[in-house]
């Protein structure tokens, strides 16, 4: 590889005294583009298919849903980062950020209600995305952290070739609460991934920057990444595999699009402080009817469903249940406190049923 060269954007170089995330970006950066900091399939700019993807992966990560205290505020970033944003089903309390065949859902934060839980600002980790053109990405960035005169929005600029190109970005939220790691989407992953968009693959592609959402990354702390993957390989029977400081839950639209959730151990997470500041949600959808009835009934028979649906003939017809938490086999005490909405791949919102450009992908 050859040697990265570094342009910051305001932030300071220094790890020290940086919280859980901070440190783990600062550190990981230095080794941005080698396999290490993202999926182990991936070979920077050589893949030209994505790879078998493991047996028993799952179908898709749906959505990670934050809570913003400016939903207005909150789109422009998005946009200005090269995401499609829509309303969402509650327009005035809703944005819908689309980032390929997945999604951020920024609702509106709510004030304090005893006895109810609040919904967290920040996932605790990391977004890995490629995007369609990661220089354009920098420049609509950086016009956007003028405008809001914040120096920190752009945390990490890496040029490889030359000093025009970037090859690597990582950028935080308004509220730098969420963090976002960027590569330059493969070329030869290019054409199939614009077209997942919904719009034709060609060099003048007008479609969203953001192509794919590669890698949800979660920190937890030293010694919690085994029991929390071992929920995803027990309830939702998921490939999962170990991989450097941590495991990773696979997931796979056909030969369209591979996807991990990373399950990552960092020293200075605290997953006490986490819940403090609310509980994140994640959904992810199945890879078939089938496996989504043996999950949920794995799930309610543990006595875990948590919500609405909240019997197993309701979550059936509603294709979905909710479990909040990681939960080890036997125990109804989570390891790690995390809104799960699990899908059937027939759920109105799965991505097989969104129109391609060339109708709908197959599993």
């Amino acid at each position: 590889l050859p040697r990265l060269k570094h342009f910051r954007s305001g932030a300071s170089s220094e790890v020290e005294g940086m919280g859980a995330v901070e440190s783990f970006l600062g550190n990981a950066i230095q080794r941005f583009l080698m396999p290490q900091e993202v999926p182990d399939w991936y070979e920077g700019g050589k893949k030209s298919s994505f790879p078998p993807a493991p047996e028993g992966s799952l179908l898709s990560i749906g959505h990670v849903r934050l809570a913003v205290p400016d939903l207005e505020k909150a789109r422009k970033f998005y946009e200005a980062l090269g995401a499609g944003c829509a309303s969402g089903k509650d327009s005035a309390q809703e944005v819908r950020v689309s980032i390929g065949s997945s999604a951020l859902v920024l609702q509106a934060a709510a004030e304090p209600t005893e006895g109810k839980t609040r919904l967290s600002r920040a996932w605790h980790g990391h977004f890995y995305i490629w995007a369609d053109n990661v220089t354009r990405t920098f420049d609509t960035c950086s016009d956007h952290a003028k405008a809001l005169g914040d120096e920190e929005l752009v945390q990490e600029v890496v040029r490889v070739k030359n000093e025009a190109t970037v090859d690597a970005l990582v950028v935080t939220d308004p509220i730098h609460a969420n963090h976002f790691m960027l590569n330059q989407v493969p070329k030869g992953l290019r054409d199939g991934l614009q077209e997942m968009s919904g719009k034709k693959p060609d060099a003048d592609y007008n479609g969203p920057n953001l192509l794919a959402m590669i890698d949800v990354c979660r920190l937890v702390p030293k010694g919690q990444a085994k029991m929390v993957s071992e929920f995803y390989s027990h309830y939702l029977g998921a490939a999962v595999t170990p991989k450097q400081g941590g495991y990773a839950v696979h997931f796979s639209i056909s030969n369209k699009i591979r996807q991990t959730l990373t399950i990552k151990e960092d020293d200075e997470a605290d997953h006490e402080e986490a819940e403090e500041e609310g509980v994140s949600e994640i959904c992810l959808y199945m890879p078939s009817s089938a496996r989504f009835n043996v999950a949920l009934g794995k799930v309610a028979d543990a006595g875990l469903l948590h919500g609405t649906p909240s019997t197993p003939q309701e979550a059936m017809e509603a294709k979905e249940f909710r479990t909040r938490g990681c939960f080890v086999e036997g125990s109804t005490i989570p390891v790690l406190t995390l809104e799960h909405i699990i899908r059937s791949p027939d759920h109105p919102e799965s991505p097989l049923s969104v129109p391609t450009a060339s109708g709908t992908p197959d599993v």
